[in-house]
């Protein structure tokens, strides 16, 4: 059984009469509300399983009946909006500001399983197992609270020199938002705390296994631009231990020479699946060797710097990710996401090959455009390019690029050549079928918000194309090109009203997938006459 959790300062309280769960805020009520009968409806309705706070504030983030959950097979699923006609209209109706499952807004139903995350205007909701035996976290706090503290004895020098000065450092660093000075910190840190060094550097790898300087610091003298280090030290260094290496180097390298480096200490920063790079220090003749002692703290800081790494990937990782899905669906995004963790270079190269090619805008869009703010136009425009991607991907195509009100898409052709993608059997049946949804759901979405539909236009045209980055090493543009794109546009204008006009190749590709009506031969700019055909 599932149940959500409260993620948040509310709590779920039973009031009312008939009695009702009620969304209320501070933690008076239950943290847990289990999900037993179906259909269960949630909104600011009195005759909702699980009622919202209601007032004009939240009238403009959540709807009477904003979503609803049903069981399909013995599992739950999630819609949008409400579950039966609305008096005003007698249809259902779409929520005021969207349901949003793990951060992305639902278009149609979605299962719901343990992990998941629901939210509803200002509020979310974690779905978790009710089976599993769940803890009071705010118990188990009063009860440690009410215990007897533990100290640490002052007279355990070995405690207070490690914990303080790590400690120390932790105050430091959480006050840094930037990592570049995060690391900065710590190489100054380890600088102050460990004598003999008189050199402390990041060392990182290339995906050749090259090793560069990432940040250099020298005792006394602050940041090293021109730093160079001992490669024989940093060959020495096994993969999964710190090292140190004691004075009077035996066998001393051509670059342990010329740097008068008589001492040396390593330790590896390690990543999740692989090593990020080195914790370096070296002693550049100045009498002491690197001690014992020494070889822990520096473990402990490479621990440090090497999370500072890792978060500073995951974030870029993160950016990447939320880039890539704007035009690429999971399937290549995960890829490509996957590729880069790993080092491997990703390859977008120019190739030619068949697909089918889809462009769609809004009738009347310049005139919408006059007279109202920029800020009215991005109402406009975000969702409908929002709606654009989520067909486009959802049909296994990708965006190619948005040009004012209109959006090109491009099925069945892939940007990577990997076997792991799921190839689309029939493009062409896919771009319509993306055709097809996007009109339903805009239709629905502008509708609701300015009162009447908006309608659109699509031209769908199969053929050769050229695909793959496009441009000079200083600005590149991952686009397709070609007369199968051209065609495509010009049908698209061609094309009334919410209605899908395609080219006869693409027609020949549908095999009766999807009926057509002939529309006879229309003159199009730059081909003479071109046979198109109507998706009914």
């Amino acid at each position: 059984m599932l149940q959500f959790i409260a993620a948040g300062p509310f709590s779920f309280v039973r009031e009312g009469d008939p009695p009702r769960w009620c969304l209320r805020e501070g933690d008076a009520g239950k943290r847990a509300l289990p999900l037993r009968d179906a259909p269960f409806a949630i909104g600011r309705s009195s005759d909702c399983q699980l009622v919202l706070p209601d007032s004009e504030a939240l009238c403009r983030t959540t709807s009477r009946w904003h979503c609803h959950l049903l069981q399909r097979e013995g599992s739950w699923v999630v819609c949008d909006g409400s579950l039966k006609p609305v008096p005003e209209t007698g249809q259902s109706k779409p929520s005021i500001s969207g349901t949003f499952l793990n951060g992305n807004r639902l278009w149609r139903p979605e299962p719901l399983k343990p992990g998941d995350v629901l939210a509803v205007g200002p509020w979310e909701m974690r779905l978790e197992d009710a089976q599993r035996q769940s803890v009071d976290i705010d118990r188990v706090l009063r009860r440690i609270g009410e215990a007897a503290p533990l100290t640490l004895a002052e007279a355990d020098s070995a405690s207070r020199v490690g914990f303080e000065s790590l400690a120390e450092l932790f105050t430091k660093l959480y006050s840094i938002k930037d990592n570049e000075e995060c690391l900065a910190v710590i190489l100054q840190f380890a600088l102050e705390k460990i004598p003999a060094a008189q050199v402390a550097a990041v060392l990182t790898f290339a995906p050749d296994g090259s090793p560069t300087a990432r940040l250099a610091w020298q005792k006394g003298s602050g940041r090293l631009y021109d730093f160079r280090f001992s490669s024989g030290l940093l060959q020495s260094l096994p993969a999964d231990r710190a090292f140190l290496l004691k004075s009077r180097i035996q066998d001393a390298t051509k670059s342990q020479l010329e740097e008068h480096i008589s001492s040396g200490l390593l330790a590896p920063l390690r990543g999740r699946e692989d090593r990020l790079g080195v914790l370096y220090m070296d002693n550049r003749n100045h009498g002491s060797s690197f001690q014992d002692a020494d070889l822990y703290l520096a473990n402990a800081l490479a621990g440090v710097a090497a999370l500072q790494l890792a978060l500073e990937r995951q974030a870029y990782m993160a950016r990447v990710e939320q880039n890539m899905r704007q035009y690429f669906g999971p399937e290549v995004v995960r890829l490509i996401v996957d590729s880069s963790r790993q080092g491997k270079p990703v390859s977008l190269g120019v190739k030619e090959c068949e697909a089918t090619v889809f462009f769609v805008d809004m009738e009347g869009f310049s005139a919408f455009c006059r007279g109202r703010s920029p800020l009215e136009v991005s109402e406009l425009l975000n969702p409908y390019f929002e709606i654009a991607a989520q067909a486009i991907q959802g049909q296994g195509g990708h965006v190619d690029k948005f040009l004012g009100d209109g959006v090109m898409g491009v099925f069945g052709a892939a940007p990577l050549d990997d076997p792991r993608l799921t190839r689309t059997a029939n493009h062409a049946v896919a771009a319509v079928a993306a055709g097809q949804h996007m009109i339903e759901r805009w239709r629905q979405w502008s509708s609701m918000r300015w009162g009447t539909p908006i309608r659109l236009r699509i031209g769908i045209n199969t053929g050769r194309l050229v695909l793959g980055n496009i441009g000079f090493p200083g600005r590149m543009e991952y686009s397709a090109l070609g007369d199968t794109v051209n065609l495509a546009s010009r049908l698209e204008s061609a094309a009334r009203p919410d209605s899908i006009l395609v080219s006869e190749s693409t027609y020949r590709m549908l095999g009766g997938a999807c009926p057509c009506v002939y529309e006879g031969e229309a003159e199009v700019q730059g081909f003479g006459p071109v046979k198109t055909w109507r998706v009914i």
